[in-house]
């Protein structure tokens, strides 16, 4: 079966998440690959959305477009405020928060603030939650397509910091959270190295080859000695993501 980048997107951030974890979810990908991972088997994870339910049902073809949606508190356990899902974050309870950007950097420094291009500064909507997720949530995954533009040496504004500057700077610096766990993207997916906190490739969509992902980014990144083949999604992942969202109006 051939699928999109979204699709890819989503199952591959389904299959590093791990059953029982907590995680905070935003609209779109993030959803439905934990609703994917709970399809799959991981029956025990735990979803937390910034507008406030807590681990609800998703409803096809009603999908939420936004964490505010009422239709994202179907079958919620709870619904407590906005402001309690952020003391959730503070108080240690969110295992992982996913995450996308306009721009990352080798230390996994999120920018979604705005671009310097040719003198003049192009704005983007900011931070809005992300810059909590970063800073409070025990890991963070990052989700977005692997290219030169966004992959940059040095991100133009930290709207959400990752290592900082590698090594310890981030518990120097205060940060309570545990930092960026991984990168997925649409033609492989790194990690990032215990000791110097730089981004690693760790594995290569099956056909890939490690010349065509370097060739998408501004900065070399670490490689591991072994990279593993990531295979492409399966009928059985595609076809329950696809009924997850009939409408394809996240996955088109």
């Amino acid at each position: 079966m051939s699928y999109t980048t979204r699709e890819l997107l989503a199952v591959l951030t389904a299959r590093e998440i791990k059953d029982g974890w907590s995680v905070f979810v935003g609209i779109g990908i993030s959803q439905l690959a934990v609703e994917l991972a709970k399809k799959m088997g991981k029956r025990k994870l735990f979803t937390i959305y910034e507008g406030g339910s807590v681990d609800p049902e998703l409803k096809p073809p009603y999908l939420p477009y936004s964490t505010n949606d009422i239709r994202v508190g179907y079958k919620a356990l709870m619904y407590p405020s906005c402001l309690d899902t952020f003391i959730y974050l503070q108080r240690g309870y969110v295992d992982l928060a996913l995450m996308s950007a306009a721009q990352i950097d080798m230390y996994g420094n999120l920018n979604s603030s705005l671009i310097k291009q040719n003198g003049s500064i192009i704005k983007f909507p900011g931070s809005g939650g992300a810059n909590d997720l970063a800073t409070l949530a025990k890991m963070t995954i990052v989700v977005l397509p692997l290219e030169k533009r966004r992959f940059v040496k040095k991100v133009d504004f930290v709207t959400s910091p990752g290592w900082v500057e590698g090594g310890q700077s981030r518990k120097e610096q205060g940060i309570i959270g545990g930092g960026p766990y991984k990168v997925i993207t649409d033609k492989a997916i790194f990690d990032f190295e215990p000791n110097t906190k730089m981004m690693r490739l760790e594995g290569v969509l099956t056909g890939m080859s490690l010349e065509k992902v370097l060739e998408n980014m501004e900065f070399k990144p670490l490689v591991k000695e072994s990279i593993i083949e990531i295979p492409p999604p399966t009928n059985e992942e595609l076809q329950i993501l696809r009924s997850l969202d009939p409408q394809r109006v996240f996955i088109k």
